[in-house]
């Protein structure tokens, strides 16, 4: 019953700690998930910032040279700001103030390409538009970067506290499964030490007994509840002359003398009702032949 309950609470312990491990760990894979997002914020609005500076420079390059590759560079990139804008919203959908931010940013990138798209096509100077534009949205590419890294140093630490607690569940956990193996095997190791010297002691108890039962000058028999007999020495069958088959046969009720056997099984009754733990009783036994055997009884009880 104790080897029993050691492994249902080891189990239940093993069962609350990987539960909890489990716990940590996907804790910590949605707090790293969460640090890997805002650095994506992070390169995508820099990639945005880049682009516009990139779109700019190619403008001006074609206004003073009037080199088509200057145009077609500029064209590449204004044509990819504004789908990267709107990526970028997406990332940034469960913040609403930075969601402020990016609509904020693709406003004026908007305008600020619309102007340099009507710069272009007039060659017509319009450079303050352009400049206080291309300035704001240098602003607001700014400002998101610094609050997503006001987020990502957060969920760093917040990763960072994840990871330091899941390698403690690991380690305490490690540490309360060997205890337990450690504790079960010397319980499991004492048990069995325990049951050899048991069972060594009634292997010597039993040759002792055995020793003494066989070889005793007094005869000597153990008898169930019911009186049948169970075992018997060689000297009671010496005494009665029965063989052993013979007397294994009977009951101590069929061998002994009917004017005894009420006062016996008196004495018998007290003894099972736990009055007394032995008794004597002078009593005569028929032997095989038929003559009487008178006796000095000497019963004793064994329980369990």
């Amino acid at each position: 019953i104790k080897l029993l309950i050691g492994f249902i609470i080891a189990i239940v312990i093993i069962t609350i700690i990987n539960v909890q491990g489990v716990s940590t760990i996907q804790s910590t894979r949605l707090s790293n998930g969460w640090v890997a997002h805002t650095r994506d914020v992070i390169d995508r609005t820099e990639q945005v910032r880049l682009a516009l500076t990139g779109a700019q420079g190619f403008e001006i390059q074609y206004l003073l040279s009037k080199d088509e590759r200057s145009l077609n560079q500029y064209l590449d990139i204004s044509e990819r700001i504004l789908p990267s804008i709107r990526q970028l919203r997406d990332l940034v959908s469960d913040n609403p103030r930075q969601v402020r931010n990016v609509d904020s940013l693709a406003k004026y990138t908007a305008v600020q390409l619309s102007a340099m798209n009507g710069l272009l096509q007039s060659s017509a100077k319009s450079g303050g538009v352009i400049q206080d534009d291309a300035e704001d949205c240098r602003k607001l590419t700014d400002l998101i970067i610094s609050n997503e890294k006001k987020l990502l140093v957060l969920r760093r630490s917040i990763s960072e506290g994840k990871m330091s607690a899941t390698s403690g569940i690991i380690m305490f956990s490690t540490v309360i499964v060997v205890s337990l193996l450690i504790s079960l095997f010397v319980f499991i190791s004492s048990t069995f030490k325990t049951n050899q010297r048991l069972k060594d002691d009634l292997q010597l108890s039993e040759s002792i007994f055995s020793g003494v039962f066989n070889d005793s000058g007094i005869g000597m028999a153990t008898v169930s509840l019911q009186g049948k007999v169970m075992n018997i020495n060689p000297y009671l069958l010496q005494l009665l002359g029965y063989t052993r088959e013979e007397l294994m046969s009977k009951t101590f009720q069929d061998i002994t003398h009917p004017d005894d056997l009420e006062a016996d099984l008196k004495l018998l009754k007290q003894v099972l009702a736990g009055e007394k733990d032995t008794y004597k009783l002078e009593k005569r036994y028929f032997h095989k032949e038929g003559n009487i055997i008178w006796a000095m009884l000497t019963v004793s009880i064994a329980r369990n």
